[in-house]
């Protein structure tokens, strides 16, 4: 199974988008899975409000753990997750027409209608499942990029 799939699977299994990113890529990149819990407030853009899609802030995750930094003197660290990030976003909306997780389901998860319309018109899978693929690739490309995946 590949990360997409993988990632993908976690989302159908109940996960949310942003732990479902962090789940494809634990096992590459030891990240433990307790880790999820630090992704969960963000599924649905964080906590239903549409805001940045859960899977973006996922792959932020994902971005920060493999290049991010554990000392407030690793400039060279942060520079490489926040040009990685940058990357990740601007391409992300290249794509999507925009991050936030509305834009993407064009509805309003805050809302009682907006949730019960994603699930009527499952658009979960309709357009989130090609969103999780396209930030898999994204991140799969600059983490070969960085030399932490082969």
């Amino acid at each position: 199974m590949n990360r997409a799939d993988r990632v993908i699977a976690e989302m159908e299994r109940g996960f949310n988008c942003a732990e479902g990113m962090v789940h494809g890529f634990r096992e590459a990149l030891g990240i433990p899975l307790e880790a999820t819990r630090l992704a969960t407030p963000f599924g649905g853009g964080l906590c239903r409000t549409g805001q940045i899609c859960g899977l973006v802030s996922g792959a932020s995750m994902v971005l920060g753990w493999a290049l991010g930094r554990s000392t407030p003197d690793d400039q060279a660290a942060k520079d490489a997750t926040v040009a990685a990030v940058r990357e990740l976003i601007r391409r992300a909306d290249v794509l999507r027409g925009g991050v936030s997780c509305a834009c993407i389901l064009g509805v309003d998860l805050q809302q009682e209608e907006g949730r019960a319309q994603a699930e009527d018109e499952d658009l979960y899978r309709e357009r989130c499942r090609p969103t999780a693929r396209e930030a898999v690739s994204i991140v799969e490309e600059l983490l070969s990029d960085a030399g932490v995946l082969p």
